[in-house]
């Protein structure tokens, strides 16, 4: 049976700038995406418009996919889904690599650059996104007395947990969050500040969980939750790993 088009999945694609001055010289671009079915958001510090030269970003195309599965979307033949955006080259390649990837019926949608009518979801989601970004980072500085560079890794995961926080927990539209619309129930996952130093116990799978009981406690700084589980994700020396259990 045919879908209805009015009840195709609409997801929006844009290219945002924390500055004007990177937004002039295009560089420093953060890629977001919204559902506009669910009021799901994501963004990420892409570092480049577009997929360049060679395989440099398949990271973002695998991440992209794996956020549609997160909101419901396993791709293959049941999916139908609209991406929507600009029509502008650079983010048409990477929506069209990304409809090859996901799979499923996808159709293409675009309007003209700069119809801010037409695109005013996705510059909406990218000033929710980046607005709450700034106010995270602002709070940490505080808290350190010092001003963190743009360049730092923590900042793409701010702006990782910004969006995320967004889906979450916020309502802006009706009386429901994100997370509500597409699971039915309210997000009662624990929230700490991000940057803050907390202990934690790591497992990559259940049977680890049990190895884990007798763990002793480890500093990690927080980051937010792990997508598509119960889990948080904190940064260690050694790197970002998953929390199984955490506090502050």
């Amino acid at each position: 049976d045919k879908m209805n088009p009015a009840e195709v999945p609409v997801i929006v694609f844009d290219y945002h700038f924390m500055a004007d001055e990177d937004r002039e010289a295009s560089r420093n671009p953060m890629l977001g995406m919204k559902d506009m079915k669910t009021g799901n958001r994501y963004m990420r510090a892409v570092g480049q418009k577009g997929l360049g030269n060679g395989p440099d970003m398949d990271w973002l195309i695998k991440d992209l996919h794996e956020e549609l599965r997160s909101w419901g979307y396993a791709g293959g033949t049941e999916d139908r889904l609209i991406f929507r955006t600009d029509g502008e080259s650079s983010i048409m390649a990477v929506v069209n690599k990304l409809a090859k990837y996901h799979g499923g019926d996808v159709v293409p949608e675009h309007s003209p650059p700069g119809e801010s009518q037409a695109n005013g979801a996705a510059e909406e989601n990218g000033k929710s996104i980046l607005g709450l970004a700034v106010t995270l980072l602002e709070d940490v500085c505080s808290q350190m007395g010092e001003v963190i560079k743009g360049n730092l890794p923590f900042v793409q995961w701010v702006i990782r947990w910004s969006a995320m926080l967004l889906s979450r927990y916020s309502v802006i539209d009706g009386d429901k969050t994100a997370y509500e619309r597409q699971t039915g129930r309210k997000c009662r996952l624990e929230v700490i500040p991000i940057g803050e130093m907390v202990l934690y116990k790591s497992a990559k799978t259940s049977q680890d969980r049990k190895r884990v009981i007798g763990e002793n406690w480890r500093e990690a700084i927080w980051l937010g939750h792990n997508r598509g589980s119960s889990d948080a994700l904190v940064g260690t020396a050694d790197g970002v790993v998953r929390a199984w259990s955490v506090k502050r």
